[in-house]
């Protein structure tokens, strides 16, 4: 399989069924193409994810902002004054705890996860992202670090691949919790 064949045929994988006679046209006119091809599946992914856009916007509106809500909320003060009047704050005040990025961001993967069965990787690798930006752009900006943030105290790449594995993880706990249930309801019904 060429690369443009492929990149045409992740254009066509999810395409609205309003824009199915369109899908249909694009591929019949790549198939006859006998030069730029990469360029025209190049194109035709460029209009799908802009169908898949308006298509779902509010999974791509929710996904990254329910993300920077979490790290904000866990940065701000709400998460600071639980910390500072919770019962069993000795427990919870280790450096490992209150800095567990791995953590607070999996609640939302897997509620994700529920809702949308149909995205695991798309959802872990836009929560990756809207996570790490956040993270970076907090501490360039906010903390004006400079040099390498290291997360969750690990060396480079291996945070952000932990990270990642953490949110794929949780997504597709989410799914399968879903698609589990859904079988079940299937099967008394």
């Amino acid at each position: 399989m060429s690369v443009s064949r492929f990149i045409l045929t992740l254009a066509l994988r999810h395409v609205p069924p309003a824009r199915a006679e369109w899908a249909a046209a694009m591929q019949a006119e790549f198939e006859v193409l006998e030069t730029g091809r990469l360029n025209w599946a190049l194109g035709c992914l460029w209009a799908s994810l802009g169908w898949d856009l308006k298509a779902h916007a509010l999974y791509w509106l929710a996904v990254p902002l329910t993300i920077v809500a979490v790290e904000q909320w866990l940065s701000g003060p709400i998460f600071w004054w639980f910390i500072k009047h919770c019962p069993i704050r000795d427990a919870l005040c280790t450096y490992d705890s209150y800095y567990s990025f791995s953590v607070e961001y999996l609640v939302p993967c897997f509620v994700f996860g529920l809702w949308r069965t149909d995205r695991i990787i798309t959802t872990a690798l836009t929560t990756t992202l809207c996570l790490l930006a956040y993270t970076y752009l907090f501490f360039a900006l906010v903390m004006n670090a400079r040099g390498y943030v290291h997360l969750m105290n690990m060396p480079p790449v291996v945070g952000e691949v932990v990270v990642l594995a953490g949110a794929l993880i949780a997504v597709t706990a989410g799914a399968r919790l879903r698609q589990g249930v859904q079988r079940i309801g299937l099967r008394q019904s």
